[in-house]
């Protein structure tokens, strides 16, 4: 009763919420929890041959697990009630030997086919929603009691140090025994995430994501829960969806292991009520492993598993996935570049340098594009190229453009420069205030017909929200939009059509070897054609030589096309 009363705490379960909740009572007749019964007895002994023999060896007919159903049920409506009977459950469960996930299962049937009458009663009458809700909270506490309790593998944390939901160690207790375990041989760390959960949430509300959550680490017990290092279970909640599993054993032994796993969860969708219907909700994971002796501490070993993690979920649905050295590699450098750039903010150590942008006609200075630098402590320049796509990883390019357009738009205002300045921006930024930009200029006395604003294709524009008003919104105060980097990764031509832009910067790799490469050229000439047509200006880059130039005016022939690159001047710093 312990446990159960510490999580109605948890979940803001009080009291008063049991006589709430009581009118949903009327809505199950005698029969229709007879007939409820009836269904999981035999869903039950269909799906699990185990829980056939038991019943069948202890006497239990339909009529008999219908009324224990219904007992059941009744007892939610009562706090003392709900605590012994849920009890009672677990203790028969531990006697009878019944696999903890066929338990989990079996509630989650149970729960599906009681919410199913509810949200049916609520189509008729919709006042009943919140009481519903609050039930179906209700539901989710009593399945993380029958999860804490029906295993038999109960960590040694309490609640307040065990994440409250699964009774599992958070990530917070790995610190406390990974120095016992990280030179052992042959042991693999594994972190399982659920695929698309943040949309589970979205379309089906937190109660669904709890009990995938719920059903997910049942699953995770009942295949790989051991003990480990000091009495712990082998299993660490991490955050939200995703799970830290410790494993011994060869490398193809984990992956056989952790694959069978994989496909034993995709088979077993958690069913939910939708609209009155049921509803088969897959599970899908994506996994990645690596040695733990390659790590020397825990904060390397987590970044690393959640790095990898990230890269895999952009190329990858499902399946799990290896960490070789090179992706381990990969992730270290870019701990490295965003140490580097989060100490350099802090330090005031971030400047920028000045690329010109040409008339390829005229000779004349259309604008200089803005580039961040980072100054090291001994004096040195690091180009933005080195570190960018890092720390857009996690968002931070955001903060670094905030600091550089600020200091750029200043100079500006203070040297009298005439000429446009071209600035980088981020997604990260544009999802913020992007009021930002009005407010620095204003700040300054520059005038926002001065200012180009480069969004980068790179980062997948279509990811940022309502693109198209921020885009109208920063036209209407005059600031000019390009779209940078146009022709990779996340091309979209749509967006030079459905977006109200001025300008297009045609990536440097397909203009670099424009004089060398006929499908370069191909490209660069048909983006030349959609921009005419569009009446939209267009910035060629890299142009290095007089070679590449002469092509690019060749192909262009009487559309003015603008360009950056050696041939007219490497960055330079403003000091």
């Amino acid at each position: 009763m312990k446990l159960l009363n510490e999580l109605f705490q948890v979940y803001n379960f009080r009291p008063e919420n049991f006589e709430e909740i009581k009118d949903l009572r009327k809505f199950f007749s005698r029969e229709k929890i007879s007939e409820i019964g009836k269904e999981l007895k035999e869903e039950t002994i269909d799906k699990f041959p185990e829980y056939k023999k038991l019943l069948n060896a202890r006497g239990v007919n339909s009529t008999l697990f219908s009324e224990t159903i219904k007992d059941f049920f009744d007892s939610m409506f009562d706090h003392e009630s709900l605590a012994i009977s849920a009890s009672s459950i677990v203790q028969t469960h531990k006697k009878w030997n019944i696999k903890s996930l066929d338990f989990i299962e079996v509630y989650f049937s149970f729960t599906e086919k009681i919410l199913s009458v509810l949200y049916d009663a609520a189509a008729r009458q919709p006042e009943l929603i919140n009481k519903i809700k609050k039930f179906t909270r209700l539901l989710f506490i009593v399945a993380v009691y029958f999860l804490r309790t029906s295993s038999g593998t109960e960590t040694q944390s309490t609640i307040t140090t065990a994440d409250p939901m699964t009774g599992l160690p958070s990530r917070y207790n790995i610190q406390r025994i990974f120095p016992d375990c990280k030179n052992k041989d042959s042991l693999f760390a594994v972190v399982f995430d659920i695929r698309g959960f943040a949309n589970i949430n979205t379309y089906f509300g937190y109660e669904v994501g709890d009990s995938v959550i719920i059903y997910l680490a049942t699953f995770l017990k009942e295949t790989f829960m051991e003990t480990f290092c000091r009495g712990y279970p082998n299993i660490f909640r991490l955050q939200g969806d995703q799970f830290l599993v410790f494993l011994k054993g060869k490398q193809k032994e984990i992956e056989t292991k952790v694959d069978k796993f994989l496909q034993k969860v995709r088979k077993k969708p958690i069913k939910i009520p939708l609209e009155g219907d049921k509803h088969a909700l897959d599970i899908v994971l994506i996994s990645v492993g690596t040695a733990v002796n390659v790590c020397s501490d825990i904060s390397s070993l987590l970044w690393i598993l959640e790095n990898s993690l990230r890269e895999f979920k952009k190329t990858k649905k499902e399946g799990f996935f290896f960490i070789d050295e090179t992706v381990r590699q990969r992730c270290r450098k870019r701990k490295e570049n965003v140490a580097l750039v989060i100490k350099a903010i802090k330090e005031n150590r971030v400047t920028f340098a000045f690329q010109k942008i040409i008339d390829l006609y005229t000779g004349d200075t259309f604008a200089f594009e803005v580039l961040a630098r980072i100054r090291t402590s001994d004096g040195k320049l690091i180009p933005a190229g080195v570190f960018i796509d890092d720390i857009s990883f996690y968002s931070l390019d955001g903060d670094l453009d905030r600091i550089v357009i600020e200091e750029a738009i200043k100079y500006k205002a203070l040297s009298g420069m005439k000429e446009k300045l071209s600035l980088n921006i981020s997604n990260a930024l544009l999802e913020g205030n992007v009021d930002f930009l009005e407010k620095v200029t204003l700040k300054n006395g520059v005038s926002p017909e001065e200012i180009i604003i480069e969004l980068m294709e790179r980062q997948n524009l279509s990811l940022i929200s309502h693109l198209e008003e921020k885009i109208t919104y920063l036209k209407s105060l005059g600031f000019k939009i390009f779209i940078d980097d146009f022709g990779v990764d996340y091309a979209n031509f749509h967006l030079i059509e459905t977006l109200s832009i001025d300008g297009i910067k045609i990536d440097g790799r397909f203009v670099k070897n424009i004089d060398k490469k006929v499908l370069d050229r191909e490209f660069v000439e048909f983006v030349l054609s959609v921009a005419k047509q569009l009446n939209v200006s267009v910035v060629a880059e890299y142009i290095e030589n007089e070679q590449i130039l002469k092509t690019i005016k060749d192909i262009a022939r009487d559309f003015k096309v603008l360009g950056q690159g050696y041939l007219f001047g490497k960055p330079e710093v403003k000091e």
